[in-house]
């Protein structure tokens, strides 16, 4: 008997052993389990985060990369759309490569109308010449490229091109003001007097004169006619657009100045050089942009690039003005959708802008960048993905109206 118990108790401390063995291994693999979930996480978190940074970093390089080979802006203008970048624009190096040493540079100026290049152009005058400034001492060949004035022979013979640009809602606004006949004649405060005013509302045809008070007699039915078919007859709504497209030329004596719009500038000097950059008589031109919102800090800074000390006297340098302080107020007022609308209908010009910025060697790729920026804000261009789901939208709306007339 007392064996058969002493074997018992044997084969029942052997089992609890073995229970206590499992339970053990069990704890310790479910323990390992879970560090191995643990790391895993853990890594794939890194991961997750190094190809965050990973990614920003790259298209750092790439955006500077992108501006230094000048391939397309519109490249960078879709990387950089979304406000969620704006770390990323923050880390782009704001300065400015040297410019090549250039003797006898000489310089076609494109006097882009409503842009700032007539005042620009006063500062060239000798007798406001600021001592050490290359930049007012460096040969601006006539004719000037403004309008029709675009010729071969000067575009050739300059080394360097010169572009002062301005938002293009702006400047079509500016445009639109500078054309409309109840701004020729305003009253001048300081003279306590009637004075007709230098601009192209006083010299237009007669049937022009009378198209602005037909069609566009505001700023704000100028910019919101073409979007409502109830307020707007068809040929109001497909008139304006036509000025807005610029070089229709059945709609040229409205506003010389949307006619001859950015791609009419571009068409006559870049595109016209690319075209014939392979033949040995034309060399490739260095492109300065100096954009109006900034303009003397812009031409201050590309003389500083010319080895010059950068000073102008703004205060000698007024802006000229064509007595737009003075104009009608319903030519002057426009509500923010009437400027989105505006927006609109310059997706286009706002393209051709971008690209003539990004051509300019004396800005920096941050600089271009913010300007860009400063358009899809005013435009309310940032609220959506992308600029081309902005564009879709603006044609859509377009389209809805043409459908509601016929």
């Amino acid at each position: 008997m007392t064996d058969i118990k002493t074997i018992q108790k044997k084969n029942a401390r052997s089992q609890s052993r073995a229970k206590t063995i499992v339970l053990t291994s069990f704890s310790i693999l479910v323990g390992l389990v879970g560090i191995l979930n643990i790391s895993f996480f853990l890594n794939l978190h890194s991961s997750s985060v190094e190809s965050i940074v990973s990614k920003d970093t790259k298209d750092v390089i790439q955006l500077q990369n992108d501006a230094g080979t000048s391939t397309s802006s519109a490249l960078i203008s879709k990387k950089l759309h979304n406000d969620e970048r704006n770390n990323v624009v923050e880390e782009i190096d704001d300065t400015v490569p040297s410019l090549q040493t250039i003797q006898n540079r000489t310089i076609m100026l494109a006097h882009i109308g409503k842009a700032a290049g007539s005042t620009l152009l006063r500062s060239f005058y000798q007798s406001q010449w600021q001592p050490g400034n290359k930049l007012q001492r460096t040969p601006i060949l006539l004719p000037i490229c403004h309008m029709h004035a675009c010729t071969n022979k000067t575009l050739f013979k300059a080394t360097s091109l010169l572009f002062v640009i301005r938002n293009p809602v702006d400047r079509m606004i500016s445009a639109y003001k500078f054309s409309h006949p109840d701004n020729c004649i305003t009253y001048d405060k300081v003279r306590k007097m009637n004075i007709s005013n230098d601009i192209w509302g006083c010299h237009m045809p007669v049937y022009a004169k009378q198209w602005y008070h037909q069609c566009a007699p505001t700023l704000e039915q100028f910019a919101n006619s073409p979007f409502d078919a109830s307020t707007s007859s068809l040929y109001c709504r497909q008139s304006i657009r036509g000025m807005f497209s610029g070089g229709n030329e059945r709609y040229r004596k409205q506003s010389t100045h949307a006619y001859f719009n950015y791609a009419h500038y571009r068409n006559m000097t870049i595109q016209r050089l690319e075209s014939q950059l392979d033949t040995e008589k034309v060399k490739k031109k260095e492109i300065f942009v100096l954009r109006t919102e900034y303009l003397w800090q812009d031409a201050s800074s590309l003389d500083i690039l010319l080895n010059g000390t950068g000073k102008y006297n703004t205060t000698t340098n007024k802006n000229i003005t064509h007595g737009s302080e003075y104009y009608h107020k319903h030519t002057s007022t426009l509500s923010n959708l009437g400027y989105e609308r505006i927006c609109c209908m310059l997706i286009d010009e706002i393209d051709v802008f971008e690209d003539i910025l990004y051509k300019g060697e004396n800005l920096s790729l941050k600089d271009k960048i913010n300007t860009i920026r400063d358009v899809e804000r005013q435009c309310g261009i940032s609220r959506y993905a992308s600029r081309q789901e902005w564009a879709k939208e603006c044609y859509d709306k377009l389209v809805l109206v043409d459908d509601a007339m016929t």
